[in-house]
């Protein structure tokens, strides 16, 4: 069967594949329910054939990405239709790894002087100052396959618009039961997701300046979600999707899994000498989060100067530390994946 393109599922797919460092082809395809097994196959066969692929030597079953960056990114616009950038081919979803915004159309802040900066900083300083701002935390029962279990939502002023936990049937990760707290228990008396669904439809809709991190996987989590309850997909073309890197790369730094590294400071860095409010929750849960990404942006809207990781003591996340804080593993081999959601 022919694949039409643009294709969602495949765009998807292809993503997942070059994000993590080797999968096979029924994990890259896990969520892809639009393709049949015929268009699968025929994908990985396509994309090993172009060598944008290969397998591992030791599991062949295993797949990995083989290709220089640009090419692969190639071959994500051409298969997503997304808007890229016209010289590296960046997209919302797969931005540049030392972070990028939207300068023009068809071209990002990395590919444009230094003074494009200051666009960021002004982006800052506005929705520090938005009366329509809206900040959304959410846990989730794993990095993988993520659905959420809890979502919180604060206005610009900390007040808490919403703080539910989801009644889900899943089982989570201990690496994420470890830092957001959640169990089973939570679940079982936590409120149906259709419910959640109607309020952040409610409090996010077009309008407000919603902020969140990452985006990306947060919509993400939001999108499966909603597909898992036969719900609507909930409407992202007004959210601030930029901040990924405007906010959080410059500020709480990006955190890329397949590498096990920061690009940017890490939140521990992000987070050194910023005020929280009396009564902050811990670190972790979704409250926490959600009030540490407001006191952040408000911190830096006012002008204050952005962290900077430290030169002598490369940071790999862990809010600061070597180790996992949850498994205790180095961080280049922990398999936690939720504690950088």
């Amino acid at each position: 069967m022919t694949l039409t393109l643009p294709n969602r599922d495949a765009a998807d797919a292809f993503l997942v594949l070059m994000q993590n460092l080797g999968l096979t082809q029924a994990q890259t395809f896990a969520d892809a329910e639009s393709l049949s097994p015929e268009q699968q196959t025929s994908l990985f066969q396509a994309w090993q054939a172009a060598g944008l692929i290969t397998p591992l030597p030791n599991f062949p079953e295993v797949l990995c990405p083989c290709a220089d960056e640009h090419t692969l990114r190639a071959e994500y616009v051409r298969l997503s239709g997304a808007r890229h950038c016209r010289i590296c081919l960046c997209t919302d979803a797969w931005g540049c790894e030392e972070g990028c915004s939207w300068a023009g159309p068809d071209l990002c802040s990395s590919c444009v002087p230094a003074s494009q900066a200051q666009a960021s900083r002004a982006t800052l300083a506005r929705l520090a100052a938005s009366p329509t701002l809206r900040v959304l935390a959410i846990s989730t029962q794993h990095y993988e396959h993520a659905q959420v279990i809890a979502a919180v939502v604060l206005d610009r002023d900390g007040t808490v618009l919403l703080d539910e936990v989801v009644r889900a049937d899943v089982r989570i990760e201990h690496g994420a039961q470890a830092y957001h707290g959640l169990t089973a228990d939570h679940l079982a008396q936590g409120v149906p997701f259709s419910l959640v669904h109607e309020r952040l439809g409610q409090l996010l809709a077009p309008g407000f300046d919603v902020v969140c991190w990452p985006a990306s996987f947060v919509q993400a989590a939001l999108n499966r979600s909603a597909r898992a309850n036969d719900l609507p997909l909930l409407p992202f073309t007004h959210w601030q999707p930029e901040l990924q890197h405007d906010l959080m790369g410059p500020v709480l730094g990006s955190y890329s899994h397949s590498r096990a590294s920061w690009f940017g400071p890490s939140l521990k860095e992000a987070l050194a000498g910023v005020p929280l409010p009396e009564g902050t929750a811990p670190n972790g849960t979704t409250l926490g989060m959600a009030q540490r990404a407001l006191a952040v942006l408000r911190w830096y809207g006012e002008g204050h100067d952005q962290a900077a990781p430290s030169p002598d003591d490369e940071d790999l996340g862990g809010h600061g530390a070597d180790q996992c804080p949850v498994c205790a593993q180095a961080l280049a081999s922990c398999t936690c994946g939720e504690v950088w959601a």
